[in-house]
């Protein structure tokens, strides 16, 4: 009885010790899939956003002056994002950056809108200032030909009284 137990107490060892040892190797394996897996995503993460950035600055430079559809086009066409490959490996990190990045998209629509009603008022303004100066220039202008002309009218005069004398 003494002996069977030593027996299996030592079969015992060797299975734990022979687990410990498959477990030891399964968190290896483990750990180099998890590091591949992250590299993925941050590669998948940066190609998705280098996509969208180049789409949303020439979507600026078209929708410069007529930002109202801006954002709808964003939205549009951002969602071919989805069809990259590495984009429909990791669909739910695709989906979190394009929704930040049509968050992103309202702000800039908003700005492009705040530029042009900036550009209309600076331009009104101007023209308000440009329009008063003219007024002010035209009027001392005036002002002075006709003291031009009264001076000129006496030259004239005085050129032809002494021409007759």
């Amino acid at each position: 009885m003494m002996k069977q137990l030593v027996v299996l107490r030592k079969q015992a060892a060797e299975i734990r010790r022979a687990l410990a040892e498959q477990i030891r190797s399964i968190r290896k394996i483990r750990r180099t899939q998890r590091k591949r897996l992250r590299r993925q995503r941050r590669v998948a993460g940066k190609t998705v956003r280098r996509h969208l950035r180049q789409l949303m600055k020439d979507l600026r430079r078209q929708y410069r002056n007529k930002p109202r559809e801006f954002y709808q086009q964003f939205k549009s066409q951002s969602r071919k994002v989805f069809n990259i490959r590495k984009c429909q490996k990791f669909h739910k990190l695709c989906k979190k950056i394009v929704r930040r990045f049509n968050h992103k998209a309202r702000r800039v629509q908003s700005k492009l809108e705040r530029i042009i009603q900036l550009r209309k008022h600076i331009s009104t303004v101007a023209n308000k200032k440009v329009s008063k100066a003219v007024k002010s220039s035209l009027y001392h202008f005036e002002k002075h030909y006709k003291s031009m002309d009264k001076n000129h009218a006496m030259i004239k005069n005085a050129f032809v009284q002494t021409k007759c004398k």
